[in-house]
């Protein structure tokens, strides 16, 4: 096969042209490589292994290109380096290699002259509301980082691609589920520069060696780590080296005399290979912080591995899909704290972080060698590459199919076309394509109406995440407003397979047959703190749409503490934050709330009672064992991956406010019914898992 590879390409700053040097030995042996680039100089030993060909944004030698078996594109975040490999693929389909899943910062920048064509995107993919996002963001009034966790603008990435290859487990899951590409997911190469069984030598003496290393944009969380350091009292013990392109290098230098550590902080700037790597193997501790994550990958987490060094990672994205037993977490808002905690750890028991770093390195020679990849990427290129004509005439006969229906839209000509226009768009219907979690011939949730009652805060969106991997996207009811559902109930029903919302118990009665139901439930406190804090950090354009009821609870969540909030006698909390999860189960959440303890009661005996009629319960803090129940009692026998969805990282952990629902008696009123219905909700868990053998 003939291979027109599209990348960067060493010494661009960027680590995806390492990425290209580290797979090349591997891939020139199973195919001929052409090596595409706008770049005027590369290092000549890739020419070892394919030809160097150029090209321009308006310069492009397309017969060249044409006498290639398949194009492959390797596409990430950085404008500078990707902006013409995405244009050329969006005039000639190949398979593309992501190894960034939010693309909004890539986007923003090729558009940042047209923003026209930007709000069309925005709304081509998302909506009205993804353009009036997008507008927002261009007015100042939401961050990037914002737009880019809820509109990634990934399918813009993947245009024309025919399939997708990518080095994110969850990007996979995402891509996946859209079912519009060839897909498929395998761990980033990079191949340990020691022996096997070879060793690094360390001093064991302080002053120990903290490394950070790679292109340190903002979200390296470089002012973080130096604060952190600075106030660790016994920074004294500790060297900070910090290698490598700085983006805001004055501000950098600014802070850390500010701080008065420049006797213990050295910046070095870029160097070559050879220079950093004598500085990892001397290294005792390494930093890679990202907040936040673009969804990639870390190629500089394997280096890290590579040189058996145990490290301080963020705990989101790739990398909170780590082994704890590979990697130091450290939480996003709480970086202070826990950088000062794994130092002190790392000072009392050096030998527990040494263990870590050999862990890392037996992960990365176990899953992460550059054969193993090449290999999957030539499996994935020789079925693109037979795909990649009957995706042409998809592409074609959508085309034709959009334009004869616009044709035909008032039904006036009638001699044939209408069954013309028919037969194509049947054609261009989305197929199931093959899944890879499916669910077992004899599971009941591939007969029957499945109905998840999502109690909010109690884990709906991760399990709703769940739901969509075993299910076609136009089998699952798309809103979780109960209002939408009943509206036109009838054919809702006949239309969709699952309904996965805030939807209280009695919509079941609407069903004709009765569905299958599916619920969580969570330690009432923690679901109060969780909604609370959900409210707090509403952001000012969220908030402008809101009904009064709602904007009057944010008021108060931003003025009051949690621990004052949860003891006010108010009608808004009272609505919102009464006993909500023994309502939902007892009826509707829209009943009055109970006058009297007679009420009371009333309301938290018809909850147990529907609670035994509903087919499974999961917990929260077990959601682990939650899905392996979930699997056994459906007879899903695939791997189901589980990603933290909506997760409030922000929000401070209080054991004090625990107490509050000890003393005051508003606040031990809002939650003593929903602790019955937890409390009996555990015991019908824990019988299900001892029938289960779920341990």
């Amino acid at each position: 096969m003939k291979i027109n590879w599209f990348s960067p390409l060493p010494p661009a700053f960027t680590d995806i042209a390492n990425y290209t040097l580290r797979l090349l030995p591997s891939l020139a042996k199973q195919a001929e490589i052409l090596l595409w680039t706008t770049q005027s100089t590369w290092d000549s030993e890739i020419e070892e292994y394919g030809e160097v060909c150029t090209y321009s944004g308006d310069q492009i030698p397309w017969m060249k290109i044409h006498q290639g078996d398949l194009n492959i594109y390797n596409i990430g975040n950085d404008a500078q380096f990707h902006k013409n490999i995405w244009q050329i693929s969006r005039k000639c389909s190949g398979l593309v290699i992501l190894h960034d899943y939010k693309l909004q910062h890539f986007f923003s920048s090729i558009y940042q002259h047209n923003y026209d064509d930007y709000l069309i995107e925005m709304e081509r993919y998302y909506g009205i509301e993804g353009r009036k996002m997008a507008q927002l963001f261009l007015q100042n009034r939401i961050s990037i980082e914002f737009l880019a966790d809820n509109y990634p603008l990934t399918p813009l990435a993947l245009d024309n691609a025919v399939g997708v290859m990518t080095h994110n487990q969850f990007a996979y899951e995402q891509l996946r589920q859209e079912n519009q590409w060839i897909t498929a997911f395998t761990p980033l190469p990079y191949d340990s520069p020691l022996d096997k069984n070879s060793s690094i030598p360390k001093s064991g003496q302080p002053p120990y060696r903290l490394i950070i290393f790679g292109y340190l944009g903002t979200n390296r969380c470089l002012n973080v780590v130096l604060q952190a350091l600075a106030s660790f009292p016994q920074k004294l013990q500790f060297r900070l080296d910090i290698y490598g392109q700085i983006s805001q290098k004055i501000e950098v230098i600014e802070e850390i005399n500010q701080l008065e550590i420049e006797d213990i902080v050295t910046i070095h700037g870029f160097v070559p290979e050879k220079t950093l790597n004598t500085a990892l193997s001397n290294a005792d501790l390494a930093i890679n912080l990202r907040y936040p994550t673009m969804g990639e990958a870390s190629a500089t987490q394997l280096r890290i591995w590579g040189y058996s060094l145990p490290s301080l990672v963020t705990q989101i994205g790739w990398y909170q899909e780590l082994s704890q037993d590979s990697v130091a977490f450290v939480r996003p808002y709480y970086e202070i704290e826990d950088i000062h905690r794994h130092l002190q750890q790392f000072l009392d028991n050096r030998q527990s972080y040494l263990k870590m770093g050999q862990n890392g390195r037996e992960i990365l020679a176990k899953y992460h060698s550059s054969q193993q990849c090449s290999k999957a990427i030539m499996e994935l290129s020789d079925i693109v590459e037979k795909f990649k004509y009957r995706s042409l005439l998809d592409n074609f006969t959508k085309s034709v199919g959009k334009a004869m229906r616009l044709w035909n839209q008032d039904n006036q000509l009638n001699f044939g076309l209408t069954n013309v226009s028919q037969v194509i768009h049947f054609y261009l219907k989305p197929t199931v394509k093959e899944k890879i979690i499916t669910i077992g011939q004899k599971s009941a949730l591939a007969e029957k109406k499945i109905v998840f009652l999502h109690i909010p805060k109690t884990g709906g969106m991760t399990f709703t995440a769940v739901l969509k991997q075993l299910f076609d996207k136009e089998q699952i009811f798309p809103h979780i407003d109960p209002l939408v559902l009943l509206k036109s109930f009838a054919s809702n029903e006949s239309a969709y397979q699952v309904f996965p919302g805030h939807f209280f118990y009695e919509v079941l009665e609407n069903f004709s047959e009765k569905p299958i139901t599916l619920t969580f439930l969570r330690n009432p406190i923690d679901r109060l703190k969780s909604h609370y804090y959900f409210y707090q950090i509403q952001p000012d354009h969220a908030i402008e749409n809101m009904r009064d009821y709602d904007k009057k609870i944010v008021e108060l969540s931003r003025k009051y503490s949690f621990e004052e909030f949860v003891c006010l006698d108010t009608l808004e909390i009272e609505n919102g934050f009464y006993n909500l999860q023994t309502r939902y189960i007892a009826s509707n959440t829209g009943d009055a709330i109970p006058q009297s303890e007679a009420e009371a009661t009333a309301l938290i005996n018809l909850a147990l009672r529907n609670l035994h009629s509903i087919d499974f319960i999961g917990i929260v803090e077990d959601f682990k064992n939650s899905l392996s129940l979930f699997k056994k009692m459906f007879s899903i026998d695939d791997e189901i991956r589980q990603q933290p969805i909506n997760v409030n990282y922000k929000r401070p952990r209080s054991e004090k406010a625990n107490a509050i629902f000890q003393e005051n008696p508003i606040a031990k009123r809002r939650i003593a019914l929903d602790q019955k219905l937890y409390e009996e909700g555990i015991k019908i868990y824990r019988n299900l898992l001892e029938k289960y053998n779920i341990k």
